[in-house]
């Protein structure tokens, strides 16, 4: 009798289990593993077979972030629905205090991904990219890291605090940015006239051109602009660099910050390495430059004696000729 009854209770546990991962794959609902099952749950087989591809995608994002690209559609439930129904189970366990720990659990080819005690999400085999070489162990890893930082995040907004000190930071990184926007226009306003006088002096020592010859050029004009170019590629600098900061303080913000940073270090990256990979060419420029350069430095050598070889051949021929004609008459 005992035995029976374990027995019975093992497929109780069994059956609500799979009620559980029938109704997170279709929506998102928050339950628990150990609930009974009010009626016979759909068979977990047939769950997992009915998920089909959906014509359209869905990005399930939290708190501002992107979690996972849902591709399936489960019992009748869109991408967008099951990310609708994820969304609303956190929601209501952000309300009650709960933002983890955030774990995934392996079931007959799916995965449950849940937040302290209740699962919050399903995810199928389908809802893997395979030609991208993802797999449900690399999925669901990530969907775990990535919806911990978002519960974090969303706990973090919903406390005042924490939301007056984040304002606080981000005050002060605007008050710093713009003295650094001010400074940088004192030391352009100090500079420029400087270093336009500094330059006209030295080509007027130099006697290359007179003054008159170097504004007929536009020279001290290019000048100028060249210096306020560059004060303005600082202003723009110090501008990327506040917003970033200021986006990074606030929780709902603070993906936004984190995608111009990396842009910014990407783009720097990028920049430094087709440097190093343009290195080679330029090698191969400056080599050619150095032949011809020596090329034309030997001519250069080589032409005045030959020109004069010529002259003198050239001389000769007309004498002899000369010659010739004055004695014909005799």
């Amino acid at each position: 009798m005992p035995n029976g009854f374990r027995s019975r209770h093992r497929e109780a546990a069994r059956l609500g289990r799979a009620l559980a991962l029938c109704l997170v794959l279709a929506g998102g609902v928050a339950v628990s593993g150990q609930a009974p099952p009010a009626q016979p749950p759909l068979p977990l087989a047939s769950a997992l077979r009915g998920a089909t591809p959906a014509a359209e995608t869905a990005t399930f994002s939290y708190a501002n972030r992107p979690i996972v690209l849902l591709r399936a559609n489960v019992l009748g439930r869109s991408p967008a629905e099951r990310a609708a129904g994820a969304r609303r189970a956190l929601d209501d366990l952000v309300d009650e205090g709960i933002t983890g720990p955030v774990a995934s659990e392996p079931f007959e080819g799916a995965a449950l991904v849940s937040v302290g005690s209740r699962v919050v999400l399903g995810l199928t085999p389908l809802d893997v990219d395979t030609l991208t070489g993802e797999s449900m162990e690399s999925v669901s890893a990530r969907v775990v890291a990535r919806l911990q930082i978002a519960l974090e995040e969303a706990a973090e907004g919903r406390r005042l605090r924490t939301l007056l000190r984040s304002a606080a930071i981000a005050l002060l990184g605007f008050v710093f940015g713009v003295f650094l926007l001010w400074a940088i226009n004192r030391i352009h306003r100090a500079v420029a006239g400087k270093l336009v006088t500094a330059a006209e002096k030295t080509v007027t020592r130099s006697k290359i051109a007179d003054l008159e010859v170097l504004h007929g050029m536009h020279i001290v004009e290019l000048e100028r602009r060249m210096v306020t170019a560059a004060k303005l590629a600082l202003d723009l600098v110090v501008v990327y660099w506040m917003v970033g900061f200021i986006l990074r303080q606030f929780p709902y913000t603070r993906p936004w910050g984190e995608s111009l940073r990396g842009f910014l270090l990407t783009t720097v990256t990028s920049l430094g390495l087709g440097m190093l990979e343009a290195v080679p060419g330029l090698f191969t420029v400056a080599l050619i430059a150095l032949i011809l350069f020596f090329a034309v430095a030997g001519v250069s050598l080589a032409w005045p004696r030959l020109a004069g070889q010529e002259r003198s051949r050239m001389r000769r021929a007309s004498g002899g000729g000369m010659a010739g004609t004055l004695k014909a008459p005799k």
